[in-house]
C-alpha cells in the first residue's frame, strides 16, 4: 500500500513545487512583467499609431510611383538647410503611408521629413522620437541607457521558467483547449480563464522566448558579458586610387541615383530597392538595401556602386548565405508579427493581450487562494 501511494505522493509533491515556483515568478516579477509585455503589445502597431497621430504621414495612393531623384530633390528644395541623415528609403512602409526621411538642421534638429511617394511633394515633418517611437523604445530597454537593456532581456528566463513550471503545473494541458470557464467565483473565473489562455498560447510564447534570447545575446551577452559576436559589421567597398586618375582633373560629378538604381537592376534583375544610402566621403560607393524576394530580411541584401560611372564595387544578396544576420531579421519579424501586415500584426497584438492578462489573472488567483486560506475556520 505504502509503495504504490509513494510515486502519487512524489508526483503531487513535485506538481506543488512547481506551482510554487510559478506563483513567485508571477508575484516577484508582475509590475515589471506586465509593463515589458503591455508595452510591447502595443509597440505592434507602433508605425500604425503614428500615422493616426501625425497627418503629414498619410497619403492617398496614386497610379505610380516617382522615382528616387523626385524624392531627393523634393527634399532638398524644401529644407536646403538640412542635412539627410542615413539610409533614404526607396518605398513606404504602406500604399497609404509617406516616406519618412530622417534630416537635421541648425534650426529644427533631428527631424523626420515625409514625402509623397505617388506625387514627389513633401507633406511637412515631425520629431525624430514620436509616440510608436517612444513606445518601441521603452519596450526595448525602459529608456535606461545600458542596463535597460539588461533588464528587459532578463526577463526571458523568468518567461521561459514561468512557461516550464504553468505546464507541470497543469498536468495533461492539452485537455483544456476547449475548456469552458466556470464562472461560481471570481477566483474560480479567473483561475480558469489563466489556464485557458495558457495554453492557447504556448506556441506564441515559445516564438517570444526564442526571439528574446536572440536578443539577449545580441544585447547583452556581446556588449556586457562577452560572447562572440554573432553579426559582424560588412565594411563597404571603396573606390580604388586609380578610378580617381581615370576620371581627370576637377571634382567629378555623381550620376543620378535613379541612374545608379537602373544600374543595380540590370546587374541583378528582380532586385527590389528598399533604401539607398549616399557617401559620406568622396570614394565610397553608393549603398542600394533591398531584396530579392525573401520574406523575412528585406532590407538585408546590398549592392555597392561606384557613384560616377555606375560600376558594380560589390554586393551581398541574402539569398545566397543565410547569415546570422537574416537571424536577426527573421527575430525582429517573429517577435513583433511584422512579417505579413495588418494580418500577423493583428494576430500578434490579441496573442499579446492575452499574455498580458495572464500576469494579472495569475496575480488575482494568488490573491484570492491566500485570502481564502486567511479565513479563520469555522
Amino acid at each position: 500500500m505504502d509503495g504504490q501511494l509513494a510515486p502519487t505522493r512524489a508526483r503531487v509533491s513535485f506538481a506543488r513545487a512547481a506551482f510554487s515556483v510559478h506563483s513567485w515568478l508571477g508575484l516577484s516579477f508582475f509590475v515589471l512583467l506586465t509593463t515589458i509585455l503591455l508595452s510591447g503589445t502595443l509597440a505592434v502597431f507602433r508605425e500604425e499609431i503614428d500615422w493616426l497621430i501625425y497627418p503629414q504621414m498619410r497619403v492617398a495612393p496614386g497610379p505610380e510611383r516617382v522615382g528616387l531623384d523626385r524624392l531627393i530633390a523634393a527634399v532638398r528644395d524644401t529644407y536646403p538647410e538640412m542635412g539627410l541623415l542615413g539610409q533614404f528609403p526607396a518605398e513606404a512602409d504602406g500604399p497609404r503611408t509617406a516616406i519618412g526621411v530622417i534630416g537635421v538642421s541648425p534650426r529644427d534638429g533631428v527631424r523626420r521629413v515625409w514625402v509623397d511617394p505617388y506625387r514627389g511633394v513633401v507633406q511637412g515633418t515631425t520629431p525624430f522620437v514620436t509616440a510608436g517611437y517612444l513606445l518601441g523604445q521603452f519596450h526595448a530597454y525602459l529608456m535606461i541607457p545600458t542596463w535597460g537593456f539588461a533588464i528587459v532581456c532578463s526577463l526571458v528566463f523568468f518567461l521561459l521558467a514561468s512557461l516550464i513550471t504553468g505546464l507541470l503545473t497543469y498536468r495533461k494541458f492539452w485537455r483544456g483547449f476547449f475548456r469552458r470557464p466556470r464562472a461560481r467565483t471570481l477566483r474560480t473565473l479567473m483561475g480558469d480563464l489563466h489556464r485557458l489562455g495558457g495554453v492557447w498560447s504556448i506556441w506564441f510564447l515559445v516564438i517570444l522566448i526564442a526571439t528574446s534570447l536572440w536578443y539577449f545575446w545580441i544585447r547583452v551577452g556581446e556588449p556586457l558579458l562577452h560572447f562572440p559576436h554573432a553579426v559582424h559589421d560588412e565594411t563597404p567597398p571603396v573606390m580604388p586610387v586609380a578610378d580617381f586618375d581615370r576620371l581627370g582633373p576637377g571634382t567629378p560629378k555623381m550620376l543620378s541615383p535613379e541612374g545608379l538604381a537602373a544600374a543595380v537592376r540590370q546587374a541583378f534583375p528582380g532586385f527590389r530597392i528598399s533604401y539607398l544610402r549616399l557617401p559620406d566621403t568622396h570614394g565610397d560607393a553608393v549603398t542600394f538595401g533591398g531584396n530579392t524576394g525573401e520574406l523575412f530580411g528585406q532590407h538585408l541584401s546590398r549592392v555597392y556602386v561606384e557613384p560616377y560611372g555606375g560600376r558594380i564595387l560589390g554586393y551581398r544578396l541574402s539569398r545566397d548565405s543565410y547569415s546570422f544576420a537574416w537571424a536577426g531579421a527573421l527575430a525582429d519579424g517573429l517577435h513583433f508579427g511584422n512579417f505579413a501586415g495588418l494580418v500577423s500584426k493583428t494576430i500578434w497584438f490579441l496573442f499579446g493581450a492575452v499574455v498580458t492578462a495572464l500576469s494579472i489573472t495569475g496575480v488575482i488567483v494568488f490573491w484570492k487562494r491566500a485570502a481564502r486560506k486567511a479565513q479563520p475556520s469555522q
